[in-house]
């Protein structure tokens, strides 16, 4: 297998996100190499309102469904399903004029639509580099899947974990 290959699926990437990626290439660059090695995907997203739109076109990582309070009561949900993403990879493409925050625990801020109240991204003082990016806003198929729930121990109680995930009562 092509090393390229190996590093694109070790990065989370779906088998057809994969296929869809190498028929984009012409057939003379389909062995490992350069070409390969700088696609790059982009994946789009927006707010209920349709005021905020935005981009990101590096990889999303460390996806988990997360059961905890905060996160139930922002989204008004069983759980919020996120991923981490580099804020360099981050891009608003229309609304930032629409983008306001909350600092709902010391040096966390959710990010959120002022308009629709769209919950888009949380980001850390303490890591600046790094969004948290909830997937309910895509509207392009990641590519991804969750790996885990967490804060299980704060889970809503009407709600039962029906799926074969890793389950952590904190932070997994």
């Amino acid at each position: 297998m092509c090393s390229k290959l190996v590093v694109l699926s070790s990065i989370g990437l779906s088998e057809r996100m994969l296929a869809d990626w190498f028929s984009a290439v012409p057939q003379t660059s389909r062995k490992c190499g350069r070409k390969i090695a700088s696609l790059k995907m982009t994946l789009s997203g927006s707010c209920l309102c349709g005021g905020i739109q935005y981009e990101i076109t590096g990889p999303l990582t460390d996806v988990y469904h997360c059961h905890c309070s905060m996160c139930r009561k922002l989204h008004a949900a069983a759980f919020r399903t996120c991923a981490k993403v580099q804020a360099s990879d981050w891009r608003t493409i229309k609304g930032e004029e629409l983008l306001k925050t909350y600092e709902s625990s010391p040096g966390e801020f959710k990010v959120f639509c002022s308009t629709c109240g769209s919950s888009i991204h949380t980001r850390f003082t303490e890591k600046p580099e790094v969004y948290a990016l909830p997937l309910g806003t895509l509207d392009t198929d990641p590519g991804v899947r969750p790996g885990r729930h967490v804060f299980v121990g704060n889970k809503a109680p009407w709600y039962e974990i029906a799926d074969d995930l890793l389950q952590f009562t904190e932070n997994g």
